[in-house]
């Protein structure tokens, strides 16, 4: 068992409540404002996940214990020597209104910090599992398998080994999980548990690819699906996992299954990498795409949808509307001698309202750049849905649906004494249940004579919870929802 810990002369005035304002959002955008190095990135984001696995096992607050692992190490990269490293980073937190708690649970994994002793469990869990999560993820780098079938067993090996992962401190794993009052192999098993819940996110999932796809296409099938829109990344359908025969297996299995695959699902932001023009972030992206055409091609797909880009500071919005059409043209043609259409999502900022989606599918020029219109963007942004439609249908081959509700949200403002209204939260909920007008959107389909597919997607917070039970209940009532239509 896990005690509480005393209150004493050293532990932090703690009596000010959590700063609801400082979301996780916010602590992963300021993340990447201190830090480059994507493995530092994914240490804090593998710590972050063991936090919040031991917050929800505790009862504690799983944002605030999050917040503490993801951030407990942002400043390193900048100011890696003691005492900079946690200081420094505690003197930005403090400017940026996080709360004395949190500052005092990231500077408490610092040893060599003597006023900030670790006596509560939230600074108790980040030394615990600070540099074991390090050794996990060394360990999984070095296994065929990733971290898919890791055990605590394997990981106590690699401690015994001094020559593997060097800088891996084996004395404070073994301090960390004595202080926190834990066995050491159940505590090892425990967090690389919640890192497998990331496990794509810190890329810990090398090799599993087909297993992952194997599992949904039999899950599509037992739900009663006829067709599917595979992630054409891991954990899903990574070009870098599936070479020619792994293809030809997918394809077989598809088959087998009766299934049909309807389109993967890409991932581009063609504004990446505006603020850095010395590497081509825009052709390696349309070198991705061009690779998941082949892929579609090998599966019998014809359709591979796409983003545009979002807004960049670092250009405007006309230079990035360029950038986007020259790739958009670019994809379009290397797609085109494969017998695939590109298709373009209305999601990012670019082009996202309907009326320059037109325009931007005009400016491509291209056959095989259509439209993958869905009812998402317009609904929030108020258009009228039923003209929307009829404008695009005639361009569209696709389109994916979700439905969700609006949320009032309001940030106080201390000096006035009131609050502040702010953007509408937006929660995904069962199809039927949200304010987005389906049935409008597609009795005007009907009409216009569309004969694509429509996808289910759920890819946001999700009343409730993400479980597979729920996953499936919502899955089942799209599938009813759209029977009903009939």
């Amino acid at each position: 068992m896990i005690s509480a810990a005393p209150t004493g002369a050293h532990a932090p005035a703690a009596a000010v409540p959590y700063n609801t304002r400082m979301t996780r959002a916010d602590a992963f955008a300021l993340l990447n404002e201190y830090v480059k190095d994507p493995s530092l990135v994914r240490h804090c984001l593998a710590v972050e996940a063991a936090m919040r696995a031991y917050a929800r096992k505790l009862g504690e607050d799983e944002d605030k214990w999050g917040i503490v692992g993801l951030l407990h190490d942002f400043d390193n990269e900048r100011w890696p020597d003691a005492p900079n490293h946690p200081l420094k980073g505690s003197e930005i937190l403090r400017e940026r209104g996080y709360p004395d708690d949190v500052i005092y649970a990231i500077k408490s994994h610092a040893d060599y910090l003597p006023d900030c002793p670790r006596v509560r469990p939230i600074e108790k869990a980040l030394y615990a599992c600070d540099e074991l999560a390090g050794l996990i993820t060394a360990a999984a780098l070095v296994r065929p398998n990733g971290v898919t079938d890791l055990t605590a067993s394997s990981v106590k090996k690699k401690m015994k080994s001094k020559g593997f992962a060097r800088n891996v401190k084996r004395e404070d794993i073994d301090r960390g999980a004595a202080d926190f009052g834990v066995d050491l192999t159940e505590h090892i098993q425990f967090v690389i548990e919640a890192m497998k819940t990331v496990a794509a996110e810190l890329e810990l999932l090398r090799g599993v690819g087909g297993e992952a796809v194997d599992e949904f296409l039999a899950r599509a099938k037992q739900l009663g699906f006829e067709a599917v829109m595979l992630m054409a990344k891991r954990p899903h359908l990574s070009p870098l996992d599936f070479d020619a025969d792994a293809r030809r297996r997918l394809r077989d299995r598809i088959a087998g299954l009766g299934l049909k695959v309807a389109c993967l699902a890409c991932y581009t932001d063609f504004s990446m990498g505006a603020d850095r023009p010395d590497i081509p972030s825009r052709e390696m992206q349309v070198l991705y795409v061009g690779e998941l055409c082949r892929l579609a091609h090998d599966l019998d797909c014809g359709l591979v949808r796409l983003f545009t880009g979002y807004d960049h500071a670092a250009a405007g919005y006309d230079q990035l509307w360029n950038v986007c059409v020259t790739a958009l043209k670019e994809c379009a043609r290397l797609a085109a001698p494969l017998g695939v259409t590109v298709g373009v999502q209305n999601h990012h900022d670019v082009a996202g309202h309907w009326q320059s989606l037109l325009d931007l599918l005009a400016d491509v020029g291209e056959p095989n750049c259509k439209a993958m219109f869905d009812a998402w963007a317009p609904a929030l942004h108020g258009d009228d849905l039923a003209t929307a439609v009829r404008m695009m249908a005639p361009h569209m081959v696709h389109t994916t649906v979700a439905d969700y509700v609006r949320r009032p949200r309001f940030r106080y403002q201390p000096p006035l004494v009131n609050f502040a209204r702010e953007a509408d939260a937006v929660r995904a909920v069962s199809m039927g249940e949200g304010f987005i007008d389906y049935r409008t959107f597609f009795r005007v389909l009907k009409e216009c004579g569309y004969r694509g597919y429509v996808a289910y997607e759920m890819c946001s917070p999700l009343r409730g919870g993400g479980g597979e039970d729920n996953l499936d209940r919502c899955a089942r009532k799209f599938l009813d929802y759209m029977r009903s239509l009939d």
